[in-house]
C-alpha cells in the first residue's frame, strides 16, 4: 500500500496516457442529451472509433461499464440511460476504451475535470425534462444517500483499513528510534480511526495491524515506562528550550515542521508565524534563522509540532479513553503561545496515555464484533520472494535476478506463526486473515498460509486480472471472493478495488469532505446497479492505509469519514462487513486457475528485486541463511541461541530493506540503512560466536548517497548530470522532471501542483535531443502529474515512472510524493 508517512522522499508512480483529443469528424450528426422514452438519450459523433462509452457519475466514471452503439455504421454513436430524476451529474465519453475521454460537443455546460480538461454537466428535473447544466439551488454538499435508491439485493462492502510502519531506524546503545511516526500515528490515526465507529454501530470494517507497528508501539511505551527518551523527535521536544545548542536548534528547524503545511501548520497562526519565520533550508539559512528565535520561540515550536500531530477530537475537547482516563489538548491550542515546560510534559503524557490504549479499543471493538483485526507475516516480508526469488519471473520475465538464488518456505512459515502467536497473545483469539506485506501473494504460498490456520488473505484486483487472464474484469468476477489452492490447502482470497481504494487515498482529499463522501456513495451504488438483480451476495473490498491519506484532508479527514459512515449506515442498499462475517455467510464457488504472483504496486516485485542493488542484497541474505542453516545441522548450537539467531534473520527478511535499495525509492538515511541491514545480518554470526564474514563490512550500496536538509536525496548533483527519463528525481533547485517526445513543439507539465494547467509550466529542449526537462520547487506532499504535448493535443504518461494511480476518470496519473 502508500508507504508510511514522511518516509519516502520521493516516490515514483506511472501514469497511462489519456489523449484529450478532439472527435474525429462525421459526416452524420449528433446533438445534446434529451428526454425520450426510457431516460436520456446521450449521442456523440465519431467515425473512426472502434468503440465509444459513456462514463460518468452515474457508475463510478467506469470506462467500460456502459457501452453505446453505432448500428448504422454512420460514424454516431448513442445510448439510452435511465437517470434518477431530481439530480444533476457529470459525464464523458470514452473513446476505444480510454485513449481519450471527450466532453459532448454539444452540451456548453462543462466543469474543470481537475486534470486540465472538462466534465459536461447535465439535470434530470422533477418531470423528467433534462437541463444542460445544473438545477437550480442544487444542494452540491448535502448527503446524497436519501436520493439513492435500492436496485435490488444489497452489495456488501469491506473496508480495510491497513495500519503499517516500517521498522525504522534504532540507536543500538540506547535503545532511541530516530522517527517519530509511529508515536505520532498512534494519537492522530490509530486510535479514532476505530473508536469513531461508537458513533456508527451499523458500520463493520476490518483493521489489520502490522506486527512491526504493535512490535515498536510497545518498544515506545517500555521505554517511557523505563524513564528514558523513546524517539529523538520525544528527547528534542523535552529538552528544556535554554538548553537547546545551536545544533539542537538546527534539528528543530530541520525537522519540526515535518507535517502537511495547509492542513497541519497553516491552520493555526503561532504555529504559521514560527514557520515564516524559519527562512531557508541550507545550513547557514538555518543558523541565521535559528539566531532570530527567542527562548519562548523555541518553546511554542517544540508544543506546536506536538500539538499539531493529536487528531482533532482530542483538539477540540475531551476524550474518554478505553481505560477511563480523559484527554484533551484544547487548553493548550487555546493558549497558542508562552507555553512552560510543565505543557510539555502534559503534552507528551497525554500522547502516552493514548497509546497506551490503542491494543485495547481495537480489542473491544474486535470483542464486540464491530470490526475485525487482521494481520501481516511478522518482519513484513514479500512472501513469494522469501519461498523463491524465481518467482519474480513470472510477472518480470526478463528481469536479471539475484546470481545467488533465496528460496526458503520454511522461512515463510516461521514468518506467519510467529504473526499469528503474537496476534493472539495480545487479542485473545488467533487472526482470521491476512494482508501479506504489500499485497504479494502467489500460489506457491498458500499451503504456508492455510498451515498457519488463516482462512482468507487479500491482495490487489490487478492480480485477480492476471490470475483470470482477462483483459478486464467484469463486476461480477471483481466483486466475487474465491478460493486458492496448492497441495491440498486453500484460502479464501479477496482482491481490492484499485479505483475506489486510491479515489480514498490520492483523489479526494481535494474534495469537501461532504462532497468526497457522496462521490464515493454514487460509486458504490453504481455498482449495486449493476449487481442488484443477481440473486448473489458480492463483496466491494475498499483497503487501503489507514493513516497517510488524512493529513492530506482538511481536518484529519473527519467531515468524509462522519458523512460516509452515516450515509453508509442508512443505505438500504449497501451492508458493511468485515471480511470474517462475509466469508461466513458466503464461502467461495469458484477456484482460482492459479493465483498470479505479484503485489500491489504494478501487480509484480520490481520494487524489492531486479535492480543491482537488490539483487546484491539478496545474494548476501541468501549467503547468511546458508550459513545458518549448516550450523542448526552441525548441532552445535543450543536451541535458545537459535532461536536469536533466527530473529535476527527473519528480521533481515523484511520487505522495507529492499525498498529503499535501487533507485526506484530513496532517503538520505540509505546509508545508515544498509549499514543497519548488514549489522542484523553479522549479528546471526555474533549470537552463534562465529566469525562476521568480510562482504557484510561492504555497502551495498553504489551509487551517491543522501544529503541533509528535508530528508530529500539527490540522484546527481546537477540537471545536466542527472539520470533522465527515470522519473522524477531530486537536484539543486527541486524536482526534476523529464520525458521524451519527438513529436510536440511545446510540452508542459501540468499536475495539482499548478491547476492541470496545460502552460503553466513549460519545459525545454535546448540542445533539441527530444529531451524535455524542468526543474520545479515543491513543497512537501503528494502530487499527481502528466506531460502535455502542443497546448493539450496530447497528455501522456512518464514511462520512467514505474508506478501509478489511477484517476476519476478511468485513466492514471504519475504522482511524486516529496518530503
Amino acid at each position: 500500500m502508500t508507504r508510511a508517512s514522511m518516509r519516502i522522499p520521493v516516490v515514483l508512480a506511472l501514469a497511462s496516457m489519456i489523449a484529450l483529443v478532439p472527435a474525429a469528424a462525421s459526416a452524420a450528426t449528433s446533438a445534446a442529451p434529451v428526454a425520450v422514452e426510457g431516460g436520456v438519450l446521450f449521442t456523440f459523433a465519431h467515425s473512426s472509433a472502434r468503440t465509444v462509452h459513456l462514463a460518468g457519475e452515474f457508475n463510478g466514471w467506469d470506462p467500460a461499464a456502459l457501452a453505446m452503439t453505432d448500428e448504422d455504421g454512420d460514424g454516431v454513436w448513442d445510448v439510452v440511460l435511465d437517470l434518477q430524476a431530481g439530480r444533476t451529474w457529470q459525464y464523458k465519453f470514452v473513446v476505444d476504451g480510454g485513449v481519450s475521454w471527450e466532453p459532448d460537443p454539444h452540451n456548453p455546460e462543462k466543469t474543470d475535470d481537475g486534470h486540465g480538461g472538462f466534465n459536461s454537466v447535465l439535470s434530470v428535473a422533477d418531470d423528467g425534462a433534462v437541463v444542460l447544466g445544473s438545477l437550480e439551488g442544487d444542494a452540491v454538499h448535502e448527503p446524497i444517500v436519501g436520493t439513492l435508491e435500492s436496485a435490488g439485493r444489497p452489495i456488501n462492502l469491506a473496508i480495510i483499513w491497513h495500519q503499517h510502519q516500517p521498522k525504522y531506524l534504532k540507536d543500538l546503545d540506547t535503545g532511541e528510534y530516530m522517527e517519530p511516526w509511529v508515536r505520532l500515528h498512534a494519537i492522530k490515526d490509530y486510535y479514532d480511526m476505530v473508536a469513531i465507529l461508537d458513533d456508527y454501530p451499523g458500520v463493520h470494517f476490518t483493521v489489520n495491524l502490522t506486527p512491526i507497528l504493535l512490535m515498536q508501539l510497545e518498544d515506545l511505551l517500555e521505554a517511557l515506562d523505563a524513564g528514558v527518551s523513546c524517539d529523538a523527535y520525544y528527547r528534542m521536544t523535552l529538552k528544556p528550550a535554554c538548553d537547546l545548542t545551536e545544533t539542537d536548534q538546527v534539528y528543530l528547524l530541520t525537522h519540526f515542521f515535518n507535517a502537511h503545511w495547509d492542513n497541519m501548520i497553516h491552520v493555526w497562526p503561532r504555529y504559521a508565524e514560527l514557520k515564516g519565520m524559519k527562512g531557508g533550508d541550507e545550513p547557514d539559512e538555518l543558523r541565521a534563522s535559528a539566531a532570530t528565535f527567542s527562548e519562548q520561540d523555541w518553546r511554542d515550536l517544540q508544543v506546536w509540532f506536538n500539538l499539531a500531530w493529536f487528531d482533532p477530537d482530542f483538539q477540540d475537547g475531551d476524550v474518554e479513553l478505553e481505560d477511563g482516563r480523559v484527554v484533551t489538548v484544547r487548553h493548550l491550542i487555546e493558549k497558542e503561545r508562552g507555553y512552560t515546560e510543565a505543557d510539555k510534559v502534559d503534552i507528551l503524557e497525554a500522547q502516552r496515555a493514548i497509546m497506551e490504549n490503542v491494543v485495547a479499543v481495537h480489542r473491544r471493538l474486535q470483542d464486540a464484533g464491530q470490526i475485525e483485526v487482521t494481520t501481516t507475516p511478522f518482519y513484513h516480508p514479500i512472501l513469494p520472494l522469501i519461498h523463491d526469488t524465481e518467482l519474480a519471473r513470472v510477472a518480470m520475465p526478463g528481469t536479471a535476478l539475484p546470481a545467488k538464488r533465496f528460496a526458503r518456505r520454511e522461512d515463510v512459515g516461521r514468518h506467519l506463526d510467529l504473526a499469528v502467536e503474537y496476534y493472539e497473545e495480545r487479542f485473545g483469539a488467533p487472526p482470521a486473515g491476512l494482508w501479506p506485506g504489500e499485497g504479494s501473494v502467489a500460489q506457491e504460498i498458500v499451503p504456508a498460509v492455510a498451515n498457519a490456520g488463516l482462512l482468507w488473505m487479500a491482495s490487489d484486483d490487478q492480480v485477480l486480472q492476471r490470475t483470470l487472464g482477462a483483459g478486464s474484469l467484469s463486476p461480477r468476477q471483481q466483486y466475487t471472493m474465491y478460493w486458492a489452492g496448492e497441495e491440498g490447502a486453500r484460502v479464501a482470497m479477496i482482491f481490492r478495488d484499485h479505483r475506489l481504494s486510491d479515489d480514498i487515498g490520492f483523489n479526494f482529499s481535494r474534495l469537501d469532505g461532504v462532497e468526497a463522501a457522496n462521490a464515493m456513495m454514487r460509486s458504490l451504488h453504481s455498482i449495486h446497479r449493476q449487481l442488484g438483480s443477481d440473486d448473489v451476495d458480492y463483496v466491494v473490498p475498499i483497503i487501503l492505509d489507514g493513516e497517510n491519506a488524512w493529513e492530506w484532508f482538511q481536518n484529519d479527514g473527519k467531515e468524509f469519514f462522519h458523512s460516509w459512515y452515516s450515509q453508509m449506515e442508512q443505505a438500504e442498499w449497501l451492508n458493511t462487513v468485515t471480511v470474517a462475517e462475509y466469508l461466513a455467510d458466503n464461502p467461495p464457488t469458484e477456484t482460482l486457475p492459479k493465483l498470479w504472483a505479484g503485489s500491489w504496486i504494478s501487480h509484480n516485485f520490481a520494487t524489492w528485486i531486479g535492480e543491482p542493488e537488490e539483487n546484491r542484497a539478496w545474494e548476501y541474505l541468501a549467503t547468511v541463511r546458508d550459513h545458518l542453516e549448516a550450523r542448526e545441522r552441525s548441532g552445535e548450537v543450543d536451541g535458545p541461541t537459535l532461536e536469536r539467531a533466527y530473529d535476527e534473520m527473519l528480521a533481515a527478511e523484511g520487505s522495507d530493506w529492499f525498498w529503499w535499495y535501487g533507485d526506484d525509492q530513496t532517503t538520505s538515511l540509505e546509508d545508515a540503512f544498509d549499514m543497519i541491514f548488514r549489522k542484523t545480518l553479522s549479528h546471526v554470526y555474533e549470537i552463534m560466536g562465529d566469525e562476521v564474514p568480510e562482504f557484510l563490512s561492504v555497502p551495498v550500496l553504489t551509487g551517491s548517497t543522501g544529503v541533509g536538509g528535508g530528508g530529500s536525496m539527490a540522484r546527481a548533483d546537477s540537471q545536466d548530470d542527472a539520470t533522465l527519463l527515470a522519473g522524477p528525481v531530486m537536484v539543486d533547485g527541486g524536482v526534476l522532471f523529464s520525458t521524451r517526445d519527438e513529436l510536440g513543439v511545446t510540452v508542459h507539465l501540468a499536475g495539482d501542483f499548478n491547476g492541470w494547467s496545460t502552460d503553466a509550466t513549460p519545459m525545454s529542449d535546448e540542445d533539441g535531443d527530444n529531451v524535455w526537462t524542468v526543474v520545479i520547487e515543491l513543497e512537501p506532499g503528494t502530487y499527481q502529474y502528466k506531460f502535455v504535448s502542443d497546448g493539450g493535443s496530447r497528455w501522456f504518461e512518464d514511462e520512467g515512472n514505474p508506478e501509478f494511480v489511477s484517476d476519476p476518470y478511468g485513466g492514471r496519473n504519475s504522482v511524486v510524493v516529496v518530503e
